[in-house]
C-alpha cells in the first residue's frame, strides 16, 4: 500500500512539473508580460492592431454569440477582448487557478 502511496505521488508530482513546463508555471511573469500588452491598447482599435500591440495572434471566440469576441493567451493568463464593429472596446483579464478554473478580473472599458 505504501509503494502506490509513493508511487501516487510521484506521478503527481510529475504532472505539476509538466504543467509548469507547457503552461509557463509563473503566474506574476504571465500575468505581467499581457498587462504590458494590455496597456498598450487603445478604444476603437482594429484585431490588426491589437494584435501587433500585443505582440500575438488573438483567437476568435467558438460561438459568435459570446459577449467576447477574441483572446489573447499566455502561459496562465487569458485576456478577453471585446469588439464592437470591429473595433476595440473592453477587455477582461482572466488567471487560472486550477486546471479548469480562474479568476476574472472586472471588465476594464477603454472608451470612455
Amino acid at each position: 500500500m505504501r509503494c502506490w502511496m509513493v508511487v501516487g505521488a510521484l506521478a503527481l508530482s510529475g504532472c505539476a512539473s509538466v504543467y509548469d513546463a507547457v503552461y509557463g508555471g509563473d503566474i506574476a511573469r504571465d500575468r505581467a508580460f499581457v498587462e504590458d500588452g494590455r496597456a498598450r491598447l487603445k478604444c476603437g482599435m482594429s484585431v490588426y492592431e491589437v494584435e501587433q500591440a500585443i505582440g500575438g495572434p488573438l483567437i476568435a471566440s467558438d460561438a459568435p454569440s459570446q459577449r467576447w469576441v477574441r483572446r489573447y493567451h499566455h502561459g496562465l493568463v487569458d485576456l478577453f477582448i471585446n469588439f464592437d464593429e470591429n473595433r476595440l472596446r473592453s477587455t477582461q483579464l482572466v488567471v487560472a487557478t486550477g486546471l479548469e478554473s480562474g479568476t476574472a478580473e472586472a471588465e476594464k472599458s477603454l472608451c470612455h
